[in-house]
């Protein structure tokens, strides 16, 4: 028996249960439904619309941030349909320092070029003195009506309040109008819309999320469910790209691949002096091909594909604070220094005055193909249907780079590149990348494989590096039985002469059809006083007799799994040929895998003084902890 007063405190707690879950419902369904913007549809190919001052109109709203709650679908999803090969036309910045240094000269210049909007995406945003020569740049920009949108990652570009960035933003209050194409000033004025990808401390999106699949729950059977929006912080843009006019094809210009935006990758120090400790990079720039008309499919169109990352769910707007215009004025400021202090270095100023000829001339002729990676920004269950999600993503890099025909790509360079071993559910293999390979290259026997990647002396990622030495390579040159005998310890394997100078190791480490180089050579300055300094090497492209890519993905399974990536795969004889140089550059300054010169390298460090030396001494240490942890799907 309960007592009244207890009867009528269930009753109350029942009330309040009741009143709860209503209350969830009714969130729900208003993060569902309720609208602060109405969707925008593409941009239509009707003439008598994209012209003047209509097209600008057309361009603004489809560029305009829409937050979480205004969209009704998932913008990455609408951005897997299949991507044709374009003709365009190309360059390669490749990896020496003079390829840096214009580099980044063309970049400052397209943003001072541009006439109507910038799509600005990098993985990493330096706050030093390349980071806010842009910063100028582009409040320069918007000041002559150009419109501007920008996205950083929240952990490559991590930074407690984005100052610089928000100070960025201020410029607005200064902007120009748009122009159309022919120079006509429309009424839109120019914007800064700002963005950090994933942003860690964006709690709209998860909450947009929640609502999303409360109100599917109190949907019926027949009632169309709305998709869950997933925000998971472990899933990175990667991305670097610089698009200028992307929606006007005869003035459009775009830069992907490697370099970030940092002194690190541009060949100079903080004080903007030559630094020969920088990474050795690589970027493809494409142009849509001259005549292009606006109504045709053309390369500078992946405006579309910036947009999808734009508005990802868990982005989050950068707002300026009012109350931090001095901070602000500060920052600006330094920018403005900044950017002439590049402009008018004697080590940059030969660079930017022949910027007008090189955008001009030396083109070469290629069809070209934009690939992506936006279904690892979605995709659940990454682990155990990695070989199945290849089906479902047309535009994937690997998806295309397994469709190329036989023989178009025999060169790789990647800085951290690992061979997949994936896995079901049930832990049967569903793909096998070395074993696969092999078993190609014994029905091919014409066929060499070559692969550029980084040595203990230029790596900057010891996991990674530990993964290539301890079984990349060793998978794909050794028997199992002689890789063993490698993995079993530093006196019992590398340092043991009577493993590494067998007659057997020799045979196997020097395999016809297999080229494993590692950049670095025994002169290094690590080794030697007064060497020579070999940088860090960042570069990932592909190369062929007819066909290659350039573009963000280290081919690693954080690359294939879990990031956003760009790039671009190029048809033509001129750009392969440009490929196949950079590829002989990087070759000159290495040595393969297991080769005397190469073991004596990695002695020497060992032998010498610092934290590269213990960790070469550890790194069979390294790997298997790694591996017992299963840590190579997060490095």
């Amino acid at each position: 028996m309960i007592s009244a007063q207890q009867a009528n405190s269930r009753k109350g707690v029942c009330r309040i249960a009741q009143r709860t879950r209503l209350f969830l419902v009714l969130c729900g369904l208003l993060l569902t439904t309720a609208c602060t913007y109405t969707p925008v549809e593409p941009i239509p190919d009707d003439p008598e619309i994209t012209v003047g001052k209509n097209y600008i109109d057309l361009i603004y709203t489809e560029r305009t941030w829409i937050s979480p709650f205004g969209q009704t679908e998932d913008p990455l999803e609408r951005g897997l349909h299949t991507i044709p090969f374009l003709p365009a036309r190309t360059k390669i910045l490749g990896v020496d320092d003079d390829a840096a240094r214009r580099s980044l000269a063309l970049k400052i210049s397209m943003i001072e070029r541009a006439q109507h909007t910038i799509d600005f995406a990098y993985y990493i945003f330096k706050r030093d003195r390349v980071g806010y020569a842009f910063i100028g740049a582009l409040c320069n920009a918007v000041k002559r009506g150009v419109d501007v949108r920008i996205v950083v990652d929240s952990i490559g570009s991590m930074h407690m309040s984005h100052s610089e960035l928000k100070a960025l933003q201020t410029c607005t209050d200064d902007a120009g109008y748009m122009k159309t194409g022919s120079g006509v000033t429309t009424k839109k004025k120019a914007r800064i819309q700002i963005v950090v990808f994933n942003a860690l401390s964006n709690i709209s999106g998860r909450l947009h999320s929640m609502g999303r699949k409360i109100a599917n729950t109190f949907r019926s059977s027949d009632d169309q469910k709305v998709a869950p929006v997933r925000v998971w912080t472990n899933r990175r843009m990667h991305d670097k790209l610089l698009l200028i006019d992307g929606e006007f094809p005869d003035k459009a210009v775009m830069v992907v691949g490697g370099r970030n935006i940092s002194v690190a990758y541009y060949g100079i120090d903080k004080q903007g002096q030559s630094d020969p400790f920088t990474y050795i990079d690589m970027e493809i720039v494409v142009r849509p091909p001259v005549n292009t008309a606006r109504d045709e499919m053309h390369a500078g169109q992946i405006a579309w594909y910036f947009q999808r990352i734009f508005r990802h769910f868990g982005n989050k707007r950068l707002i300026s604070n009012e109350r931090s215009r001095e901070q602000y004025n500060a920052e600006l400021r330094q920018a403005t220094r900044d950017l002439k202090a590049i402009k008018t270095s004697p080590l940059f100023e030969p660079y930017f005055s022949a910027i007008g000829d090189y955008l001009e001339t030396g083109w070469a002729a290629s069809d070209v193909r934009f690939t992506h990676e936006l279904k690892n920004l979605t995709d659940r269950q990454v682990w155990t249907r990695a070989a199945e999600r290849l089906k479902h993503s047309p535009n994937s890099i690997m998806n295309l780079l397994r469709e190329m025909p036989e023989g178009k790509i025999d060169r790789i360079v990647s800085p951290y590149l690992f061979f997949a071993l994936y896995r079901d559910a049930e832990g049967n293999i569903t793909l096998d990348e070395v074993s696969d390979l092999r078993q190609w290259l014994s029905e091919h026997p014409g066929y060499r494989l070559e692969i550029v990647t980084n040595s203990v002396l230029t790596s900057d990622n010891v996991l990674a590096q530990s993964i290539i030495d301890m079984e990349m390579a060793p998978a794909l040159l050794l028997t199992p039985e002689l890789r063993q005998a490698w993995l079993s310890g530093l006196q019992k394997g590398e340092l043991d002469g009577e493993l590494v100078n067998s007659a057997e190791w020799q045979r196997q480490i020097n395999n016809s059809q297999i080229y494993v180089y590692q950049t670095g050579r025994l002169d290094s300055h690590l080794l030697v006083e007064n060497g020579r300094v070999y940088g860090k090497l960042h570069a990932k492209f592909l190369a062929g007799p007819w066909a290659g890519f350039v573009g963000t993905s280290n081919f690693d399974y954080r690359s294939r799994l879990l990031n956003s990536e760009i790039g671009f795969f190029t048809v033509g004889e001129h750009p392969s040929a440009e490929l196949n140089a950079e590829f002989e550059k990087l070759v000159k300054i290495s040595y393969r895998w297991g080769t005397p010169e190469w073991l004596e390298m990695r002695r020497n460090l060992m032998q010498a003084k610092g934290s590269k030396s213990s960790l070469t001494r550890k790194q069979r240490m390294i790997y298997k902890l790694i591996k017992s942890l299963h840590l190579e799907w997060m490095i």
